[in-house]
């Protein structure tokens, strides 16, 4: 038994599973130095490791859990860290980094390890790695603790936490939104997002500006990271409140700087859904530092609020309830106009449609803002602006505030642009509905329409067909020539499949190499409806195995030959279980695969 008092030191703040194992394995090594009586330049065995146990303590645990020596060669590494590096605990044992990982990558971490055997603190960094084993380039999260023993570091022992597909996703996502990434940098406020973790995944221009870092030193690290701890521990108490209520919050928010002096901001932060159920965080933050600076000065002096007004980087509009009377410089480039002598001249009339979207008269519901405005003192709504250059439609939001300025009661209308996020908005809604390989229907929508038209069997007594495709010899073409070919090839098939039916039908990708086609309003006579859908399939299997020329990265085209296996199943009235008709679809197709592909086979109800 171990009598002597085991001093370990983890990570302040971190009280989760992973930590506590990284503390066990600790306790353990010292155990086993004491117990062993090992010299601080010893190694531990493998044999010694595997008599404490530790394989089994993070065998279930996802993580690269590790311990090395002071010269950062491996004592011990889990067995999932073992079979992601293709090693065995054997051949590991004395090795180094190096010997998994390229050599610039090993280097730099080996930096890193040197400083926590000089410093004895706790580290966590991100990391990118490439492994010899299998040439992938993958991310880790790494925290690495010292290891003490009489006062002396001997060692590290720490865990790395897989990221690349959070990173992957997030620089897909970002990839394809270049043009509203230089709309959002040049918007004046604050737009980011953040992980569950409070991670930033996204910062536009103005956010790195405040935060004084760049995008490099920003994306992957939290507010403790980058700001003070008194500031990050407010921001994440908010962060974490929206994120656990699902709800829109907004609040004020302070900033300090490195020079000492503080920015205020009001930050709208709301929760945002992908298509993977990940939730995380989009924070607008606008500067109303001046605004809190000159607040008070604003009920005594006109020339104060002048200051404010025209230094404003919102578009903001001075107003009686019945003729438009200043505004400033922001507002002018919000409404295209060149100069306030042109906005002077203008009517309300002159800076909106004749209608809003929603169909209601801009005149009256510009009425109506003022006249609740004037009652309630504020209102906050949305409405469609436009342009006086380009007659461009704008969606804003409109905040109106009633003051008095020289005992005249006046309305003061900041209005913020917001058609980038609605641009936003648009794509999640359309990625949650459609695959962004093909650009055909996913699997949910495809379900939404099969229930309409299961609900339209019902009402018009006509029939309706479902198939199931799947390509034969796809695989092939991945192999030889990488997903990139395979690519190329399933969006070719999409075209195809679109080309060769009609409006009304629907062609959907399953997932892989799989494709789901439904045709709707056949014809009364189920065997009728069964020879159309018969023919149709035919069709699409013979045009499916036309050849394909596939053009390569490298400029070479290849011609790849592939046919498809087709399962078609009918549904008609008095049907009313879509996963039924899903299921026939799906065994006819595996019945047109044991019969040697390439053919159309009938499932009958």
């Amino acid at each position: 038994m171990l009598t002597a008092p085991i001093k370990v030191i983890w990570h302040a703040g971190e009280q989760n599973l992973l930590p506590q194992c990284v503390n066990i394995c600790t306790i353990l090594y010292k155990h086993l130095v004491e117990e062993q009586h090992l010299t601080t330049e010893k190694s531990l065995s493998p044999t010694q490791l595997r008599r404490l146990g530790l394989a089994l303590l993070t065998d279930h645990i996802k993580v690269v859990a590790f311990i090395k020596d002071c010269q950062g060669r491996y004592v011990w590494m889990n067995p999932y860290g073992l079979r992601l590096f293709e090693t065995s605990l054997n051949t590991l044992m004395g090795r180094t980094l190096q010997d998994l990982v390229g050599t610039a990558q090993a280097k730099d971490c080996a930096a890193a390890e040197l400083q926590v055997l000089r410093s004895g603190q706790v580290q966590q960094r991100v990391e990118h790695l490439v492994l010899r084993s299998t040439n992938e380039r993958r991310s880790f999260r790494t925290t690495r603790v010292p290891i003490e023993h009489e006062g002396t570091v001997v060692g590290i022992c720490g865990y790395s936490q897989e990221i690349t597909h959070d990173l992957a996703h997030t620089a897909s996502l970002l990839d394809s939104k270049s043009l509203l990434d230089d709309i959002l940098n040049q918007l004046p406020a604050l737009i980011y997002i953040k992980d569950l973790n409070g991670a930033y995944l996204y910062a536009n221009q103005m956010t790195l500006q405040s935060l004084e870092h760049t995008l490099g030193e920003v994306i992957g690290k939290t507010d403790f990271e980058l700001v003070d701890a008194t500031t990050a521990k407010s921001f994440r108490a908010v962060d974490q409140a929206v994120l656990a209520s699902g709800q829109r919050l907004e609040r004020e928010e302070t900033l300090t700087l490195s020079n000492g002096s503080h920015k205020r901001y009001l930050s709208l932060k709301q929760p945002l859904e992908f298509p993977e159920k990940t939730r995380v965080l989009l924070g607008f933050s606008t500067d109303i530092t001046n605004i809190k600076r000159t607040q008070d000065a604003l009920a005594q002096s006109e020339a104060r609020f002048r200051t404010l007004f025209e230094a404003s980087s919102e578009a903001v509009v001075l107003m009686t309830s019945e003729r438009l009377i200043d505004c400033n410089l922001a507002a002018l480039h919000l409404f295209g106009l060149a100069s306030k002598d042109d906005f002077l001249n203008c009517t309300l009339g002159d800076l909106a449609p004749e209608k809003q979207p929603c169909g209601t008269d801009s005149t009256e519901q510009a009425k109506k803002i003022i006249a609740t405005t004037l009652a309630h003192h504020s209102y906050r709504t949305e409405i469609t602006i436009q342009r006086w250059d380009t007659a461009e439609l704008v969606p804003v939001e409109i905040v109106a505030t009633s003051l008095q300025i020289d005992q005249e009661p006046l309305l003061m209308v900041t209005l913020r642009d917001f058609s980038a996020h609605r641009k936003e908005i648009a794509m999640m809604e359309r990625l949650a509905l459609y695959d962004p390989l093909t650009d055909l229907p996913n699997r949910k929508l495809l379900k939404d329409r099969l229930q309409l038209a299961l609900s339209s069997v019902q009402r018009q007594q006509r029939h309706a067909a479902l198939m199931f495709l799947d390509l034969d010899n796809f695989k092939p073409l991945n192999d030889q020539f990488g997903h990139q070919a395979g690519d190329l090839l399933l969006r070719e098939v999409g075209g195809r499949l679109k080309r060769h039916l009609r409006a009304e039908d629907t062609v959907a990708r399953q997932g892989g190499d799989e494709f789901i086609v439904l045709l709707v309003d056949l014809d009364e006579s189920r065997l009728r409806a069964e020879l159309h859908a018969l023919k149709v399939a035919e069709k699409l299997r013979h045009e499916l195995q036309n050849p394909y020329l596939i053009q390569l990265q490298t400029g070479k085209t290849v011609e790849h030959h592939c046919s498809s296996s087709i399962g078609v199943t009918i549904f008609g009235p008095g049907e009313t279980n879509m996963d039924d008709v899903l299921r026939r679809a799906d065994y006819a197709m595996y019945r047109a695969k044991a019969k040697g592909r390439n053919c159309v086979r009938l499932n009958v109800a």
